[in-house]
């Protein structure tokens, strides 16, 4: 039996799987973009840092394992596209033996991850590239498991960096993308 690779791309407005089709994949692509079914969401205000840093902790901790959960990923290479402060990868290093990749555009996000990681005592299971996912500089079916949350309302290229992530993903693996938060709330 093949394996199949499967991106499981979450919005207010729709859920799908996606399998190995190409032609599958590029008619989905194109209908959700011409229909506009990605938006924006507003992210409440930090009050003074404090309050809302620690609701965000306690939804990439829940959502961490939730993704351990559903899909049983313990080892291999993980990537967080668009990782911002590296939250959700630094819980799932901290939860597995996976090897983390956090990946974004922004140097000084990046630099906000690396601070992150040092504090967490998380240095060997992490690695900090700063690319952008239209173009991501790895191999063809590298990742076991890719995640991305809330960062794909930013891209200028939805499509493009969708078509990435199912390039970089390995059969047989998962990528989960959206926005929102983790039904263990």
């Amino acid at each position: 039996m093949a394996m199949r690779k499967s991106i499981l791309v979450k919005s207010r407005k729709a859920k799908r799987n996606l399998t190995n089709s190409k032609s599958q994949l590029q008619d989905f692509l194109d209908g959700w973009f011409e229909r506009g079914l990605f938006s924006a969401q507003t992210i409440p205000a930090r009050k003074n840092g404090g309050e809302m840093k620690g609701i965000w902790q306690k939804i990439y901790n829940l959502l961490a394992q939730q993704i351990i959960d559903d899909y049983q990923i313990k080892e291999g290479r993980c990537i967080d596209v668009g990782c911002g402060d590296g939250k959700l990868g630094l819980e799932l290093a901290k939860k597995t033996a996976l090897h983390v990749y956090l990946v974004d555009i922004n140097k000084d996000v990046l630099t906000k991850a690396h601070n992150n990681c040092f504090k967490a005592g998380l240095s060997s299971q992490i690695t900090f590239v700063r690319a952008n996912v239209e173009q991501l500089p790895f191999l063809d079916n590298y990742f076991v498991l890719v995640v991305s949350r809330g960062s794909i309302f930013f891209w200028n290229d939805k499509p493009r960096g969708l078509k990435e992530i199912y390039r970089i993903l390995k059969k047989g693996g998962v990528a989960f993308i959206g926005g929102g938060t983790t039904r263990y709330m």
